[in-house]
């Protein structure tokens, strides 16, 4: 999880690092991301898990820099360190 964030070239939206936790987890299944199957392996609610599993050493900024919308599609993953 930290090392997709911390060797990103730029600051990864919520739904790119969704996909890439869900690829990670369905390459040994051999699902193709683009098959419709490939939707199941995305993780649910994924802002909580975020924050849960990376012991607030990440954190979750809207577009404006500050606050995260209700849309994920614009809210990008840092780094608090």
């Amino acid at each position: 999880m930290f090392e997709l964030v911390l060797f990103a070239s730029r600051p990864l939206r919520v739904p790119e690092f969704q996909h890439a936790l869900a690829i990670a987890d369905c390459v040994d299944s051999g699902l193709n991301p683009v098959d419709e199957s490939f939707q199941d392996c995305l993780i649910v609610d994924i802002k909580k898990r975020i924050i849960h599993c990376s012991g607030n050493l990440l954190e979750i900024k809207g577009r404006d820099g500050i606050f995260p919308s209700k849309n994920n599609d614009y809210d990008c993953l840092s780094k608090v360190i």
